[in-house]
């Protein structure tokens, strides 16, 4: 007679060790579970299925604000990240090097962060007008033309402004700033131009002679002709004699 306990017997036990064998994790994934165990031990670690916190990129902006007394703002050449008054801003278009080595920026976002109260353009003319400052100083350009007006003057510079796609002005930064009173500094290694509206000192605060009023207010000169200044606390401050804008409280 066919013994089918004897048969059965061997193929159970193989099933049997072939079920504690499969419930054995293998020394990688119990070294893994491990680690994993003991970071979750661990006060100060990070849970395994935790992310790590990331710096918000810089905000996409359609303009800038305007750089204090005493701060700066930073384009670099071929980049759409600006630095002003030390917060970093996106632009929509990166400053380049023109042909005649001049750094070219978007009109919109240099004129703002140097103060202008008013930007104009002229599409028939291709005229690009500026008022900055307290005191209205206008600065106007033409596209194609290396003549920049300053008030009453006229200024030869040795590039032109042009457009770029998708139609932005682009104005050479080092002529403005300049025009305004502001210093202009080129880093080779960095490719970045920072334009630093100076803070006011005393040194400027000259009066000019016989200009003095009974009210403690008086005339300085400043880059483009005089400017008023009021001298005492609660005047109502005056301008950055430097570059006509802004209010500095001087007195006693």
């Amino acid at each position: 007679m066919y013994n089918f306990k004897s048969k059965l017997i061997p193929f159970i036990v193989l099933i049997m060790l072939l079920i504690i064998v499969s419930g054995i994790p293998s020394s990688a994934q119990a070294q893994s579970d491990s680690q994993i165990f003991a970071m979750n031990d661990n006060a100060s670690s990070i849970p395994a299925n935790s992310t790590q916190p990331t710096t918000q990129a810089p905000k996409l902006v359609s303009t800038l604000p305007v750089v204090q007394q005493g701060n700066s703002v930073v384009f670099t050449i071929g980049s759409d990240i600006v630095t002003d008054n030390g917060t970093q801003y996106q632009i929509d278009v990166a400053p380049f090097i023109d042909n005649n080595g001049r750094t070219q920026v978007p009109v919109r976002y240099l004129a703002d962060a140097l103060g202008a109260t008013n930007i104009g353009y002229n599409s028939n003319t291709k005229l690009v007008s500026m008022l900055f400052g307290d005191n209205q100083t206008n600065i106007a350009l033409t596209i194609g033309s290396d003549k920049m007006y300053v008030g009453n003057s006229t200024v030869t510079m040795d590039t032109v402004p042009v457009i770029v796609p998708p139609g932005r002005t682009m104005l050479p930064a080092r002529f403005i700033a300049e025009a305004l009173g502001d210093t202009v500094n080129w880093n080779s290694a960095t490719q970045q131009v920072t334009i630093t509206v100076p803070a006011p000192s005393s040194d400027n605060l000259t009066p000019i002679p016989g200009t003095e009023k009974p009210d403690g207010s008086y005339e300085i000169m400043g880059p483009l002709g005089p400017i008023d200044v009021g001298n005492g606390w609660g005047s109502g401050g005056i301008q950055n004699p430097n570059t006509g804008r802004g209010s500095i409280d001087y007195g006693m």
